[in-house]
């Protein structure tokens, strides 16, 4: 996590992906809608535990924030977007109110969220979090 003065937001780097076990899961709506939910559960709590380091650096109780992301591919594949953000938004969020960064993911509070597609980098997958504190 770093602050971007030029942007005036908040980096955070996030995994594409979380280890269950030793099987990897994919943030994304594909492998969600058909996971069991002991299955979401323990991708959850994996990734929460991953970002540990990522968000605790975050202020205390933000009021209200704009989240744009930023998806950097693995591959030139066509992709849709939007089955990636739909479960890491979800994940990373109730991330932000379990470590106490803000009071709740409602939209009085996540007032903005957009995607952005950042290219591809095979080996390195990720997506990068822009958090505007407003």
């Amino acid at each position: 996590m770093y602050f971007d003065e030029e942007t005036q937001c908040f980096v955070v780097e996030s995994p594409v992906s979380v280890l269950v076990g030793k099987k990897k899961f994919m943030l994304n709506l594909n492998p969600y809608r058909n996971a069991h939910f002991q299955v979401l559960n323990r991708a959850k709590d994996e990734y929460k535990r991953i970002m540990h380091n990522e968000i605790i650096g975050l202020p205390h109780m933000m009021k209200r924030i704009s989240v744009d992301y930023e998806i950097i591919f693995g591959d030139k594949r066509v992709h849709d977007g939007m089955n990636i953000i739909a479960v890491l938004s979800k994940f990373f969020l109730d991330a932000l109110v379990a470590y106490g960064k803000i009071k709740d993911d409602n939209k009085n509070i996540v007032i903005h969220e957009e995607w952005n597609d950042g290219g591809f980098d095979k080996n390195n997958a990720k997506v990068l979090i822009y958090i505007k504190v407003l």
